[in-house]
């Protein structure tokens, strides 16, 4: 697809390695720019396909990994400085408060003093409280479709 962006790694949840596009294993023979680089250049067809009705970007990330953070935080500064004058809102999901990586409040405090100053509205998510509601959610479904039999309590 020629709106799709990858990479074979992440970036060791570290912030500048995420920024700047250094630390992946993705420098394939085929394609020497960064991951960001190759992530606008999807962008730039996108808008391009919008015919000049572009209405604004949304961009979804985490913040506490260096992928979600570091390439999220360049993503939104790219895609200001490409498209100054269009809307541009992020949702960021912080990280679970129990933490997986060492170095994920540092990512989080880098990013959204970044997100805070290029976008025009960021929406902030806990990872905590979408899981408490996704658990609460899944507890009563299973106690609905309890007592019921197999056929109706169990999707194939």
């Amino acid at each position: 697809p020629t709106s799709v962006a990858t990479s074979q790694s992440g970036r060791g949840g570290n912030f500048a390695l995420g920024y700047t596009g250094e630390g992946g294993n993705d420098a394939s023979p085929d394609t020497t720019q960064p991951l960001w680089a190759r992530a606008m250049e999807c962008v730039r067809r996108q808008v391009e396909g919008c015919h000049g009705t572009h209405l604004g970007s949304l961009l979804s990330h985490s913040l506490g990994g260096g992928t979600g953070s570091g390439l999220g935080t360049r993503l939104v500064e790219e895609i200001r400085d490409a498209y100054p004058k269009s809307p541009l809102l992020v949702a960021s999901v912080l990280p679970i408060s129990s933490g997986e990586n060492p170095m994920q409040c540092y990512n989080v405090l880098l990013a959204l003093s970044s997100l805070q100053e290029l976008a025009d509205g960021v929406l902030l998510y806990e990872n905590d409280s979408l899981l408490s509601s996704a658990e609460a959610v899944s507890k009563a479904s299973s106690s609905s479709t309890q007592g019921v039999g197999p056929a109706a309590g169990e999707a194939n």
